[in-house]
Formats: structure tokens, sequence, C-alpha cells
């Protein structure tokens, strides 16, 4: 969902008045999105509600998720060889549980997923190794046994702060 994040960041920016591009969205990639509205405020100094805000791009990446989700090339073929080989599979992401919910719907695998944990219950989020931790807690599984697959660097960096491999 990460580039759905980018355009949603973008068009709800653009209708507040700000000009934000790949390179802004890049710098919080992996936040959650309370996070993200809360560090471009600061950074912009700007006077917006972050929880208003917040809200507005949840509803657009849920918008573009249904409008444009798809998964990426070798997804389910890599979800399937995992229960083939009796793996646990999770989803430990930033996005907040409806979004989780949507994407899982849309692409239709969430029957796949042993755990699905997001960093919205978690006190912080990635870069902070919680939501690994908590998801490897609920899986019954230690920590230094998970193998992460990861597509932002915020998230790169909690895995291998919560001691997992990582992709």
């Amino acid at each position: 969902s990460e580039p759905l994040w980018k355009k949603a960041i973008i068009n709800v920016m653009k209708r507040e008045g700000f000009d934000f591009s790949i390179a802004m969205c890049n710098r919080t990639k992996g936040m959650r999105v309370d996070e993200v509205v809360k560090f471009w405020k600061i950074e912009l100094k700007a006077d917006y509600d972050s929880n208003k805000l917040s809200k507005v791009i949840v509803e657009e990446v849920i918008s573009l998720i249904r409008q444009e989700g798809k998964s990426m090339p070798g997804l389910k073929e890599l979800l399937e060889k995992g229960k083939k080989n009796n793996l646990k599979i999770a989803l430990a992401s930033s996005s907040p549980s409806i979004i989780i919910n949507v994407v899982l719907q849309k692409l239709e695998i969430i029957n796949y997923f042993d755990v699905v944990q997001s960093a919205e219950k978690e006190e912080y989020g990635k870069p902070h190794p919680g939501v690994f931790i908590t998801t490897a807690i609920k899986m019954g599984v230690n920590p230094d046994n998970c193998l992460v697959i990861e597509d932002s660097l915020h998230g790169l960096i909690a895995a291998k702060a919560a001691k997992m491999k990582v992709v």
C-alpha cells in the first residue's frame, strides 16, 4: 500500500495548501499516520488539526486501495509456499487496522495470516520495535526466529531492533 499512502498524503496535503512531494513522503515512510501528520505539522509550521487530517488521509488511502490496490508480483505464491511449509505468517504494519483489513479483503489474502497486528495499538510506531515484538509474542515465536519482509527504512530499523532477520 506504500505507493497509495504517498499518493494519499500528497493529495490531502495539496488540498491543505502544501506542495508535497514523493521525497517528502519518503522521509516519513513506514511511520504511523498520526506520527506523519505530527512530524509535518512541526516541519511545515502548520496549524492544521492533526487528528482530523489523520482521518482524512486514512479515508483517502482506503478510497485509493479500493480503486487501485493490487498485490506485488509473487505475493500470493510466497504466502502459499509459507503455508505449504507450515510456517506461521504474520502481518505487522504501521497502518491502522481499518486499512489493513481493506487491503487483506481487496487482495483476498486474509486467510494466510496467523496474526495481524497494527502499530496503532503500540505506544510507539516504527522505527520502535514494539509492533514486531508484540506480533512475535502473539505467534508464540522468539523474535530471533522471525524473518521480516520489509519495504521501509523505519520498518527495517524496527525489525533489526526486535532482533529479527530482515529482507
